[in-house]
């Protein structure tokens, strides 16, 4: 009898998930944190410059705006935080011809970093569903999830203090991308994921700094 048993809860095991399998509906959208934020950052930090690429759509930089906001509001829990001004940033990155458009590299950051006499350099990156990938869902159901991705970097050593991703994929509805006849019914869904990542990258960012 005790044999039986164990091979009982090997098969339920097995079986359990094959029950699911014979639904023909769309998965139901994933929502999952890829990289938790690691311990406090340390209370060292104190003049940081917020680095993050030129945005090419209007709720990407609405994106980037608030999460600068939200480094701005930090002074509320630190106040002797001082986030230098981004403007400084573009000049000085254009007097060294470093490129702000794309994925702006690490080396890239530390060096604008060291030349504006900041300590740490907060990174932003905003990724979500190109004009392609929405055509594509709505033709094969499948759309790329809305990646919002926040690092923190010590300027001198190059040590990461701070990485958290939060990624989510928008909800079509019960019936799938195909209902939607254009990009214009779509954008509502887009917005609404982003709003979600936005706000779980701020509230990490915030635990962060406590």
């Amino acid at each position: 009898m005790r044999r039986i048993i164990p091979v009982l809860v090997i098969l339920g095991v097995l079986a359990g998930p094959a029950l699911p399998g014979c639904r023909t509906d769309a998965p139901p959208p994933v929502h999952a944190v890829a990289a938790r934020p690691g311990p406090p950052i340390p209370e060292h930090v104190r003049r940081v410059a917020v680095f993050y690429p030129a945005a090419q759509e209007r709720d990407v930089a609405y994106g980037y705006d608030r999460l600068e906001q939200a480094v701005v509001q930090l002074k509320r829990q630190r106040p002797w935080v001082r986030v230098l001004d981004r403007r400084h940033l573009t000049t000085v990155a254009a007097e060294q011809r470093l490129q702000l458009s794309g994925r702006f590299s690490d080396d890239s950051a530390a060096r604008l970093g060291r030349l504006l006499g900041a300590d740490s350099i907060v990174f932003f990156q905003i990724d979500g569903p190109s004009w392609r990938d929405r055509l594509l869902a709505r033709m094969h159901g499948t759309m790329p999830p809305v990646v919002v991705s926040s690092k923190v970097v010590q300027v001198e050593t190059g040590e990461v203090l701070y990485h958290d991703m939060v990624v989510r994929t928008p909800d079509p509805g019960p019936k799938g991308w195909d209902v939607y006849a254009s990009d214009f019914e779509v954008q509502p869904l887009l917005r609404s994921s982003l709003e979600e990542s936005l706000t779980e990258a701020i509230v990490n960012l915030n635990e962060a700094f406590r």
